[in-house]
């Protein structure tokens, strides 16, 4: 699913080659510090989204960011969900629940 997914032109616009990026997240999976979702709505899978603690991998522009603070990577992978609100409801609905958890900030990794 997620493979198809990574095909999306969309999603290739974004996140690049399709293989190397599943391959990441087949590892990514993998790591206790790396939270996985499959986003649904009315029990239609329709997203990817992944959440880590900014400091786990070190990168200059999260040098900043306070302790704790949670990224999130994410994407929309069925086309018939896009433009509808259902990204932005995702959104909120996952940072509410780290800010929740006690994430004092949460920031998306953008691509360069």
């Amino acid at each position: 699913m997620i493979g198809r997914w990574l095909h999306v032109p969309e999603v290739v616009r974004w996140w690049g080659d399709p293989d190397e990026q599943i391959e990441l997240i087949s590892e990514d999976v993998e790591l206790a510090e790396m939270a996985t979702l499959i986003v649904s709505y009315r029990n239609r899978p329709f997203a990817f989204a992944q959440h880590y603690d900014a400091h786990q991998w070190p990168q200059a522009h999260f040098d900043p960011l306070p302790e704790n603070t949670r990224c999130l990577d994410a994407f929309i992978g069925v086309p018939d969900m896009m433009g509808c609100g259902h990204g932005q409801m995702f959104l909120k609905m996952l940072t509410a629940q780290l800010f929740e958890r006690g994430a004092p900030m949460i920031g998306i990794d953008p691509d360069p």
